[in-house]
């Protein structure tokens, strides 16, 4: 469907450059540049869909991991759930929580996960 939009609007491109009409080549040119854009969104739209059913939440809350990987490979569930940013978790335990710990939110991530001690 966008390929035939592409073909489409470069026909017309061209057409309007026959008939050295500027105004509408410009346009077209736009038209072109917004089919680009609206491609490039539904592409990283399909792929963050594809990532949220590849999540598997675990019961105690404290990490996520894909379908298909390692149990071993744990992501934070604070950044996934705040930001859908998968943030592989330490593989050290913190010594005082004995939680795995985040490199990217750890104190946040840790007092929302010990009811903020």
């Amino acid at each position: 469907m966008i390929m035939d939009l592409y073909q489409l609007v470069r026909d017309l491109i061209e057409e309007a450059r026959e008939q050295q009409n500027l105004e509408m080549v410009n346009k077209l040119i736009d038209i072109r540049l917004a089919i680009s854009e609206i491609q490039d969104e539904n592409r990283a739209l399909k792929k963050q869909l594809e990532q949220q059913r590849k999540i598997v939440r675990h019961e105690d809350g404290n990490y996520v991991t894909l379908a298909g990987d390692s149990p071993e490979i744990r992501y934070c569930s604070t950044c996934w759930g705040n930001d859908n940013k998968l943030i592989q978790l330490d593989k050290e335990l913190n010594k005082d929580k004995n939680l795995p710990k985040c490199p990217v939110c750890f104190n946040n991530w840790l007092k929302a996960r010990n009811g903020g001690n």
